[in-house]
């Protein structure tokens, strides 16, 4: 009898973990849309004051401790200092990060693409564009998160109780 309360209570503990994990990835993916709108204003902020080339942009980012979870910029800038070129870097790193979504994907691929090609004014007005995509991006799993948040937490003790049940 001991056995299967423990039993249960593991299956219980176990569904409820998944849940929170579940719930989990849905704040990291939104504190990584949080970061990429910030490295969006430090590129601007990079190319309207400093005037900096795109591997100086890369470099002072990829360098600056607040973007550490951005695992794709320290890989570009790996492959920029190894001799590639900034966009075959940049596309290579945003390719082969799996915790990216493909929306944001699309977008990097699109400041990589655009970043370094014209003027001042034109590459900011292409940061800003990008940068409300991401934001519109950030507001949407933000209300996923609130709604879906709940519901895997939830579904997780359900679960386990249910299985739980369906066993005793």
């Amino acid at each position: 009898m001991i056995f299967k309360i423990i039993g249960i209570m593991f299956i219980i503990m176990t569904t409820t973990l998944i849940g929170i994990r579940m719930s989990l990835s849905l704040s990291e993916r939104e504190k990584r849309l949080r970061l990429i709108i910030l490295m969006f204003d430090r590129f601007s902020t990079l190319i309207d004051f400093q005037a900096v080339h795109t591997g100086e942009i890369l470099a002072q980012t990829a360098t600056d401790v607040r973007f550490n979870d951005l695992h794709f910029l320290k890989e570009a800038f790996k492959m920029y200092k190894n001799g590639e070129t900034f966009r075959n870097a940049w596309d290579k790193a945003v390719n082969n990060d799996i915790s990216l979504g493909e929306e944001e994907k699309s977008i990097l691929f699109s400041v990589g693409a655009s970043i370094g090609k014209s003027n001042t004014a034109g590459q900011l007005s292409m940061l800003e564009i990008n940068r409300q995509n991401i934001e519109n991006i950030y507001e949407n799993i933000s209300r996923e998160n609130l709604n879906k948040g709940k519901l895997y937490r939830s579904l997780g003790v359900l679960t386990g109780i249910f299985i739980s049940v369906m066993l005793v």
